[in-house]
């Protein structure tokens, strides 16, 4: 079961994802299939696993998303 903390890590990468895809619409081009299915995931986590692998996902778009920019 997950933890509160771990739930509110999983809403925080999910606000972020959608951001992100929002930028990339702005510039006319559409998210990537590889983020789709991490929002895929998310809705779907079972709360039995663990997060450790959707921390590593986060920090890799996260960099990502600081190279996008919307003019």
């Amino acid at each position: 079961m997950l933890k509160n903390a771990e739930k509110t890590e999983i809403a925080e990468l999910s606000r972020e994802i959608s951001d992100y895809a929002k930028k990339l619409r702005a510039l006319g081009r559409n998210p990537k299939k590889a983020d789709l299915f991490l929002i895929d995931v998310l809705l779907s986590y079972p709360e039995e696993s663990g997060i450790e692998h959707l921390r590593e996902k986060w920090a890799e778009l996260r960099e990502e998303m600081k190279t996008v920019t919307v003019n």
